[in-house]
Parts: structure tokens; sequence; C-alpha cells
């Protein structure tokens, strides 16, 4: 069973003296991805799960629903996009290895702005 497409849940228009030409931005938080990588240890692997169980959203874990979202800025095709911290779950080398290589081939510029899960970045 395929599970859904993400959607855009508002649209909000903001004016700004000065600027003429509209501009289209998707913004997302809060996505708790939390990945281990191979070598990482049995601690690290049960923490990746412990949070999968945490922001698991019917059966879609954070990353897919990460990758469900970088779909959706594919099919958009915004100006750009925000990120508005929690991107990660929680610091650790892997997860912000993962972070790094899911924005290295990110679709559009973005801006991220790191929230409190990524303390330690």
């Amino acid at each position: 069973m395929s599970t859904p497409e993400l959607e855009i849940t508002e649209s909000v228009i903001i004016k700004i003296p000065g600027i003429r030409q509209a501009k289209r931005f998707l913004q997302i938080s809060d996505a708790h991805i939390a990945k281990a990588c191979p070598g990482d240890g049995e601690a690290e692997q049960e923490e990746v799960l412990e949070s999968e169980k945490r922001w698991n959203d019917n059966g879609i874990s954070a990353l897919e629903t990460f990758h469900k979202f970088i779909r959706l800025v594919k099919r958009e095709n915004p100006d750009g996009v925000l990120m508005a911290g929690d991107m990660i779950d929680y610091y650790t080398e892997s997860n912000v290895k993962c972070l790094n290589e899911l924005l290295a081939g990110f679709p559009v510029e973005y801006l991220y702005v790191c929230g409190n899960h990524e303390h330690g970045s």
C-alpha cells in the first residue's frame, strides 16, 4: 500500500514594502530525522528506533516524510525553502551526516535555522 504524498496545508501572503516581484517559499519545521550509519554502536541504533517510534506518522518514518517533502519542493518549484529548526531529532554525527546528504542535493535554495534538537551543531 502506497502512502499519499505531502500537500501544502496553508498559504499565507506577506507584503513587504519595496519588494515588487512575488516570491513563493515553502516552510517546514520539526522533521525530527534520525538515522544510524554503518559502524554506529548498539546504543545509537536503539536511539534511532526510539526516535522512529516517537515521530512515526501512521507507519511513515520521519526520514521518509522528509523525502516526501523534497518531492513536494520539486513539484511546487518555489523560490526557496525555509527550514525552521528540528530537522534532526537529536545531535549525533550520523544524524548530521544524513541531513547534510539530504541538503547537498536540495532542489532549491534554502534558509536553515537550527532548533533546540540541533543543539551541539
